[in-house]
Parts: structure tokens; sequence; C-alpha cells
């Protein structure tokens, strides 16, 4: 389980960080290229694209910080952790409905422009694979690194068996 530390260096870890401003940067240069050059016409597929991708990051971002609320109430409730005192858990508390309120916003947009049979599908494709990049970058799911480590570690446990024999079939003979 996460404690507010270790929530925070989560998501001040370089890498995280530097999703977060990436993600925004394209979200605002997608904006402007739509307001500016396509006159907010959101039916072209820019549009949709946009909206689409808008709404998967924000539901991405949302799933994270649902995330670290719900660790840090199993850490309050098994542990006696008083995160809950300190303003930074608030701060996930507060951007919350803030981005729902955003997501719902570009979802209800999409669906004003687009059949439900034509921006749904992208929608949910784009929630799903945001949701395992954020997995990735704030929560380290899929640390490359952590994966190699278990792998070696395995290949010496089975390195370690074979030069005594296994262990199990020393016994069967006996």
């Amino acid at each position: 389980s996460y404690t507010l530390a270790t929530l925070l260096d989560l998501f001040l870890q370089p890498t995280a960080l530097l999703y977060t401003v990436l993600s925004g940067l394209v979200l605002f240069v997608l904006r402007r290229v739509l307001k500016h050059v396509l006159k907010n016409d959101f039916s072209t597929w820019m549009g949709l694209g946009y909206l689409t991708l808008a709404s998967g990051m924000i539901a991405g971002w949302t799933g994270t910080l649902i995330k670290a609320l719900v660790e840090l109430t199993i850490t309050a409730t098994t542990a006696g952790a008083r995160d809950f005192r300190h303003v930074s858990t608030y701060v996930f508390v507060v951007l919350l409905p803030w981005l729902v309120s955003i997501k719902l916003k570009y979802v209800s947009i999409g669906l004003k422009h687009f059949s439900t049979d034509v921006f749904m599908p992208l929608y949910q494709a784009t929630v799903i694979g945001c949701c395992a990049v954020s997995g990735v970058f704030y929560y380290l799911d899929f640390d490359v690194l952590e994966i190699e480590e278990e792998e070696v570690e395995y290949e010496e446990e089975i390195e370690s068996d074979e030069w005594t024999g296994g262990g199990d079939e020393e016994e069967e003979e006996e």
C-alpha cells in the first residue's frame, strides 16, 4: 500500500512530470489548432481526435487520482496512517471532481458532433490506453527494470536448482 509520501514521490518523479507536461502541451496545441485554424469545428476528424484524446487523457489522470485516494484510504484504515491530516491529500480530492467535469464536457461535445457508434468506441479505447499509460508513468506499473531484476533472480534460482540436482528429485530417489 502507498502512503502520501510515497505517492508524492511517485507523482513528482521526472518521468511522471515529463508525461504530464507533454500531455498538457499536446492537448494545448491541438486545442489551439482547432480554435484558430478550424474555427472550433469539432465535426472534423481533427475534432474527433482531439475530443477522444482529451477526454481519454483526463480519464487516465482521473483513474490515477482515484487509485491514489483508495490507496490512502487503505493505508489510513489498516496501518493507521494520518495522511488525511495533510493538505496534499485534499489536492487529490479537489482535482477529482474538476477533472471529471472536464472529461464529461468533452464527452458531451463528442456525442453532440458524432454518433455514439463513432465516438464511444474511440473514446473507450483511448481511455483504456491512457489509463495504462498513466499507470506506467505515475505508479511504475510494468517497470522494465523491476521485471528484468525478477527475471535475473528467477534464472539464478533455476541455475542453483540445476546445480544441486533440483532438490525434489533427490527426495524421490531415497
